[in-house]
C-alpha cells in the first residue's frame, strides 16, 4: 500500500511539472473534473477563444455583445476600441435559469417596469494595474467599467456576480483621446440610452422564454472614488478654489497634514451641515455653460484663473459638454461617494490614526510595540484580514519615513473594532489619557460602523448618519486638529444626501474584490494589439459562467461549498446529538454564510439570541441536515460584562448545542486561551442586547 501512495504521489509531480503553471488547487480540480467528465474534443488554445467568441455572438437576439466604439483623440483624429454593447449583453445575461438571472426576472415581477418608473441603473468606473504591482507596467494599466441596477437590492450590489462589466480600455489609449475617461465614459451611457423619443428611453426587448418583455432604465448613481469623480466630471476637484462639486460655497483652504507631505491638496474646516449651499442639477449645468462662453471672451490666463475660481476644467469632449446627453446626466442627483475610499483609501481613519499615534507617543513611548503585542492577541474571525502587521517594526519605520498611518482598506476595516477597545481600556485606567483625541478615535469607530450597516437597504437612518457625521467632525475640531482637515473630511457631510437618497451606501470592496478576475486575464495577455477584444471575451464569458453557477442574489442562509461528512463525524455528531439521531445524511462545511450576507468559520467565535440574551459558542461544526444549515457550538458561558470596554468574559466551555445558522448573529474577536476564560468584543450593533 505504502508503495502505490509512493507511485501516485510520483506520477502526480510529474504530471504537474509538465504542465504550464498552475496553482495546486486548479490542478486538483482540473483533475477532479476530468475524472467524472470526459475531456472535451476541442482543447487547443484556439479553442479556447473560439469557444469564448461563440458565446457572446449566438447568444443574443438584438445582436453581437462586443461592438467597436468611435472616440475623438487629442489631435483630433479618431480612435476606434473595442467595447461592450449593454443591452446584447444583459440580454445574454438573462437567458439563464439561475443566478442573476433569476434573481432579475424575480425582482422584475415584483416591481414591474412602467413608462413613469423605470429601473435605476448604477454605474462604477475605476482605474486597475494588472501585473507586477512592484513593477507595475504603463501599458497595461487600464479602466474598468461595471453596472447593475439599484431594484436588484442592496445586498445584490454587495455581491461580484451582481455587477455586469460594462467596458474595457487601457490607460494609454485614453492617455491619447480627449478628455480620457469623461469622454469613454459618456460613449458607454450613450450606448445604454441612445437617443430619446419625447424625452424619454425607447424600451429594450428582452427575451425570456420565448416571450419578449420591454425594459427601460434610467441613470440614478454614478459611484466612484474622488478621483474618477473629478476625470470624469471634469471639475479641478482639489486643486481647485471650490473643490466640491457639490458644494457652491465650499471655498479650499491649506490642509498642514498634506502640505507636510508634500502634496497640493486642499480641504475644509466647515463641518456644520447646514451651512453648506449645495449645487443643483441645473446650477452645475449652467456653470458648463459659463465656462463654454468664459473659453471664447476671455484671454489664456484670465480663463485660467476662471477655472482655477470656479472649480471647472474645459474638456468639449467629456461627458457634461456634450448636449445630447443632457438628458441623461444629472451630475448633482447621480454623485455618490464611496465610503471605502472616503474612509479607509489614505483616507478619514488614516489620518486620524495617524494624529492618533502622535499625539498619544509622546506619553507612551512604546506605544507602538503595545498596540502591536495587544493585536496579537486577539483572535478575528476567520475570513477577516490579519490587523496585526499594522503595528510590525518594519510598518513602523514606513509610517514614520511617510509621515503618515499606511495600511489597506481591508486591515484598516479589520483594526479599528480592536483599536477602539484599546482606547477604552486605557481611558478606564487612565481618565486623563489626552481624552480630546481618544474621543475622535471612538467617534471614528461609531461613523465607521454606521457607515458598515449602511451597506444594507433602510439599515440605518438618515437622521443617525447625520448625527454619526458631525459627532466625529466636532470631536476632531474639539481636538485641535482642523488644519489637518483635507477634502475627505468635507465628503462626509454629503453622506447624509446620499443616504436619504437612496436609502443605502453601495461599498466599492465589490469591485475591488471583482477586480481580481479582471487582473488573473489581463496578466495572462501579452498580444496588446488585440488587448481589449481578448480581455473582453474572456472576461464577459467569466462572468456569464459566474452569473449562473453563484450563490443566490438575496441573502441565503447556506454552506459554502458543503460535502458529505466523514463516516467518523457522521456517527459521531448522530451519537452526541439527540436532534440528529436517525439522520440519513449530514453535510459539513468549513463556512457557513448567515441571514445578514456574512460568513462565519469552524473555530470562530459566534453570537446567537438566547433567553432574552445571546449566547456566546464557539463554532465546532458546520453541519447541512435535511438541507437545513445549523452549527455546532461549545458554549461559552458569560461570567462578567464590561460595558466600559463593550468586552464579556467567558467561561471555559463545557456544553455543547445544536444551534439553526439562521440564528447565529456575527462572528466576534476574541482573546484568551480556549480551554481557559476568554473575553469576546462585542460588535456595535449587538452593544444594546448584551
Amino acid at each position: 500500500m505504502e508503495c502505490d501512495r509512493a507511485a501516485k504521489l510520483r506520477r502526480l509531480e510529474c504530471l504537474r511539472r509538465r504542465l504550464p503553471h498552475m496553482s495546486a488547487a486548479a490542478l486538483a480540480e482540473a483533475c477532479r473534473v476530468f475524472s467524472t467528465e470526459p475531456v472535451p474534443d476541442l482543447h487547443q488554445r484556439k479553442h479556447c477563444a473560439e469557444a469564448a467568441e461563440l458565446i457572446l455572438e449566438s447568444s443574443s437576439s438584438l445582436g453581437p455583445v462586443l461592438r467597436k466604439m468611435t472616440l475623438v483623440g487629442c489631435d483630433g483624429r479618431k480612435v476606434t476600441v473595442d467595447a461592450v454593447d449593454f443591452w446584447p449583453y444583459l440580454d445574454v445575461a438573462v437567458r439563464a435559469e439561475s443566478g442573476f438571472a433569476a434573481h432579475f426576472w424575480n425582482t422584475l415581477d415584483d416591481r414591474p417596469v412602467l413608462p413613469s418608473r423605470p429601473w435605476s441603473l448604477v454605474v462604477y468606473a475605476d482605474e486597475i494595474v494588472p501585473g507586477n504591482v512592484l513593477a507595475p507596467d504603463p501599458q497595461r494599466r487600464l479602466w474598468a467599467a461595471y453596472a447593475s441596477f439599484l431594484e436588484l437590492g442592496s445586498y445584490c450590489l454587495q455581491q461580484e456576480h451582481g455587477w455586469l462589466c460594462v467596458g474595457l480600455i487601457r490607460s494609454s489609449i485614453l492617455s491619447r483621446v480627449a478628455a480620457g475617461m469623461s469622454q469613454w465614459i459618456g460613449e458607454i451611457i450613450r450606448n445604454i440610452f441612445g437617443q430619446p423619443v419625447e424625452g424619454q428611453q425607447i424600451p429594450v426587448a428582452l427575451t425570456r422564454r420565448g416571450r419578449v418583455h420591454l425594459f427601460a432604465a434610467r441613470l440614478s448613481m454614478i459611484l466612484q472614488d474622488g478621483g474618477a469623480h473629478k476625470a470624469l466630471w471634469s471639475c479641478k476637484g482639489d486643486a481647485g478654489t471650490r473643490f466640491c462639486l457639490l458644494c457652491r460655497n465650499c471655498i479650499a483652504r491649506r490642509c498642514k497634514i498634506l502640505d507636510e507631505a508634500g502634496c497640493a491638496m486642499v480641504g475644509s474646516t466647515d463641518i456644520v451641515d447646514d451651512n453648506l449651499v449645495r449645487h443643483t442639477d441645473s446650477t452645475v449645468l449652467a456653470a458648463i455653460d459659463r465656462l463654454k462662453e468664459k473659453r471664447t471672451s476671455m484671454n489664456s490666463a484670465d480663463f485660467e484663473l476662471w477655472q482655477q475660481a470656479s472649480g471647472w476644467v474645459y474638456r468639449p469632449h467629456s461627458l457634461l459638454f456634450q448636449s445630447d446627453l443632457r438628458w441623461v446626466m444629472r451630475p448633482v442627483s447621480q454623485y455618490c461617494h464611496d465610503s471605502m475610499h472616503t474612509l479607509l483609501v489614505s483616507g478619514v481613519f488614516q489620518t486620524t490614526m495617524w494624529l492618533f499615534l502622535t499625539t498619544l507617543q509622546s506619553r507612551w513611548p512604546l506605544l507602538w510595540e503595545t498596540l502591536h503585542e495587544y493585536l496579537g492577541a486577539w483572535h478575528a474571525p476567520k475570513h477577516w484580514s490579519n490587523a496585526q502587521d499594522a503595528f510590525s517594526p518594519k510598518r513602523k519605520a514606513a509610517c514614520r519615513s511617510a509621515g503618515a498611518f499606511k495600511c489597506t482598506a481591508s486591515e484598516g476595516l479589520s483594526l479599528f473594532p480592536l483599536l477602539a477597545c484599546f482606547v477604552r481600556r486605557l481611558r478606564a485606567e487612565d481618565s486623563d489619557a489626552c481624552v480630546p483625541a481618544t474621543t475622535a478615535l471612538l467617534r471614528l469607530e461609531e461613523l465607521m460602523h454606521v457607515c458598515q450597516l449602511a451597506r444594507r437597504k433602510d439599515a440605518v437612518q438618515t437622521a443617525d448618519m447625520r448625527k454619526a457625521v458631525a459627532g466625529f467632525l466636532e470631536s476632531f475640531v474639539e481636538a485641535g486638529r482642523s488644519d489637518c482637515m483635507h477634502s475627505k473630511f468635507h465628503w462626509l457631510l454629503h453622506f447624509g444626501d446620499h443616504l436619504s437618497k437612496w436609502r443605502h451606501l453601495p461599498q466599492c470592496f465589490t469591485h475591488e474584490r471583482k477586480h481580481r478576475m479582471i487582473k488573473r486575464y489581463a496578466d495572462d495577455i501579452h498580444n496588446t494589439r488585440t488587448f481589449e477584444r481578448g480581455l473582453l471575451r474572456q472576461v464577459l464569458a467569466h462572468e456569464l459562467h459566474e452569473h449562473c453557477n453563484a450563490h443566490p442574489l438575496t441573502p441565503a442562509v447556506s454552506l459554502v461549498q458543503p460535502r458529505t461528512a466523514p463516516k467518523a463525524v457522521q456517527q459521531c455528531v448522530q451519537t452526541h446529538i439527540p436532534e440528529l439521531v436517525g439522520a440519513p445524511s449530514v453535510k459539513t462545511s468549513l463556512q457557513a454564510r448567515l441571514a445578514t450576507g456574512d460568513l462565519c468559520n469552524r473555530g470562530d467565535v459566534v453570537m446567537a439570541p438566547w433567553d432574552n440574551g445571546v449566547l456566546c459558542g464557539e463554532v465546532w461544526l458546520l453541519l447541512e441536515v435535511n438541507l437545513q444549515p445549523a452549527a455546532v457550538l461549545l458554549l461559552l458561558p458569560v461570567t462578567k460584562r464590561c460595558p466600559d470596554t463593550h468586552e464579556v468574559l467567558c467561561g471555559p466551555g463545557a456544553d455543547v448545542l445544536l444551534v439553526p445558522c439562521d440564528l447565529i448573529l456575527c462572528a466576534c474577536y476574541w482573546r484568551g486561551a480556549p480551554s481557559q476564560s476568554r473575553r469576546v468584543l462585542v460588535p456595535f450593533h449587538l452593544r444594546e442586547q448584551v
